[in-house]
Parts: structure tokens; sequence; C-alpha cells
């Protein structure tokens, strides 16, 4: 006995209660490949954006340094061996400090005696590792120029900072093992100190001005 066909709308209802379990198994795979081409994208522009972050607080700390540097050389006197160069040197180091990190330096020593950062304190002294000390000193450069006549002064500090995010560094940095950044890194030199390091770094320049009451200005 043959066995009767099934009805032609029955059959139609099979086929579409089944459709949405054979969509769901080959959705799966398209996921998949959406995630792989999606997922380094977008690791990639969080990355960037971390950086650039980091970035815009490296240049406010740079930017503060410069105008304690300014502060530091107006009232210098020259006591202790500290003329207005140093002070400003000493001053934008302590502040840069907070940029270094505590990994060991393979840069040369090249802390001023008259410039550790460093403080007498009950039971001892307090201040920044050698390590991160080395850093600050060795990644920066303070320019004082003194404007007697015009009443101020200003402090020029030049700051190479290193690059924390691997990768995203690339799109910003320029060091010796880059030519440059594909955002903002230009064709520059850096210090002996920086290039010692191999590191990427971005060149932080930045101005500070304050005036000076006690200098006669023109009249």
């Amino acid at each position: 006995m043959s066995r009767a066909a099934p009805h032609p709308l029955r059959a139609l209802l099979g086929r579409l209660a089944a459709a949405p379990a054979a969509l769901h198994r080959d959705e799966g795979g398209a996921a998949m490949v959406e995630f792989v081409i999606v997922f380094p994208a977008q690791l990639l522009l969080s990355l960037i954006l971390i950086q650039w972050a980091y970035l815009a607080n490296a240049v406010t700390i740079v930017n503060q340094a410069a105008f304690l540097g300014a502060r530091a050389a107006a009232v210098a006197d020259g006591m202790d061996g500290v003329n207005a160069q140093d002070a400003a040197r000493r001053s934008a180091a302590r502040t840069l400090a907070a940029l270094t990190s505590s990994y060991p330096s393979n840069t040369p020593g090249n802390i001023p005696s008259n410039g550790r950062l460093e403080w007498p304190a009950q039971g001892g002294r307090l201040g920044y590792s050698q390590a991160r000390q080395q850093q600050a000193y060795g990644h920066l450069e303070v320019r004082v120029h003194p404007h007697p006549e015009d009443g101020y002064v200003s402090c020029e500090v030049i700051y190479d900072y290193v690059m924390a995010i691997p990768v995203a560094n690339n799109f910003f940095a320029r060091g010796r093992i880059a030519e440059g950044g594909f955002f903002f890194g230009v064709p520059q030199s850096y210090n002996p100190e920086t290039n010692e390091r191999r590191l990427q770094c971005f060149r932080i320049h930045r101005v500070g001005f304050i005036s000076t009451p006690w200098t006669r200005g023109p009249q």
C-alpha cells in the first residue's frame, strides 16, 4: 500500500518551520567571519585612543613643567651653585618624573649633583628612584630665556615622551627604529639617551612664561 503524499500546505509549513534553524546555522559562520574581520580594526582603534589619551596627559604635564621651570628661573638667586638654568632644569625634571617608569634604565647617569630629585624627611629621604631620575633628566632639554627689559622670563622645555602602548605608538611617534609616525611623527633628532633606549618617542615642545614684577621694564 503506497503512502499518501503530504498535503502541499502542510509541506510548505514544514519547510517554513525548519528555515530558522538552518538560518541560525548559517549565521553562526557569518558572525565568526565578521568577528575575525572587525576585531583587529576595533582593537587597533582602541589602542590608538588610549595612546592619544596618554599623549594628551603628557602634553599637559610638559606644559606645567615649562611654567614651573620659568618660575624657578625667575626666583633663582645663584645660592648653593644653582643658577637660573640649573634651577629651571631641576624644577622641570621634578614635574616630568611623573611621566617616567621604574624599569631599569640603560642610559648613562646624568643626574646633576645639585639636582637630585630627593628631599630630606623624617627618618630618611624621600624622592624618585634612580631609574626614574635618569629618565626624567635623560629625555629633557631646558633653555631659559630672560627678558629683563620686558619684565618676564621664559623657559623652553623639550621632552622626549616614551609611548607606552604597543602598535599604537607607531601612529604617533618617531624613534630610532622607525622612520615616522602616521599622524604626528615628524623627522627629528632625539637626545642620545633617548636613542640609546631604542624606544618609540614623541617630542613635546612647550614654552612657559612668568612675569618678574621686580624687574624694571620699558617706561
